[in-house]
């Protein structure tokens, strides 16, 4: 259990020595800050509630559903936003 967040919070600061590194470089940011922000409290927050609800089966089963049927109401978003992705490497690769 203790390396899992050992590799979290080495991956956060890595992360976070990057971003820098790339805004004395560049003096942009080529990410979206907003966006990666979101997934990391994402991240975080079921780093820290997955071992607290582990002795809940019917309360993670019902936050499983929830997020299949939030997935199976978006899957047409997910899809283009995947679909999207691979034209572009394939561009890249032209």
């Amino acid at each position: 259990l203790a390396a899992g967040y050992t590799t979290l919070t080495a991956y956060l600061a890595e992360v976070l020595w990057a971003y820098i590194a790339m805004k004395k470089v560049v003096h942009n940011s080529v990410y979206d800050m907003k966006k990666l922000s979101v997934i990391g409290i994402g991240v975080l927050l079921t780093a820290v509630l997955a071992p607290i609800l582990y002795p809940y089966i019917v309360i993670r089963l019902l936050i499983l559903v929830i997020l299949l049927i939030v997935l199976w109401k978006n899957r047409n978003l997910i899809l283009s936003i995947i679909w999207k992705g691979r034209k572009n490497d394939e561009m890249d690769k032209k």
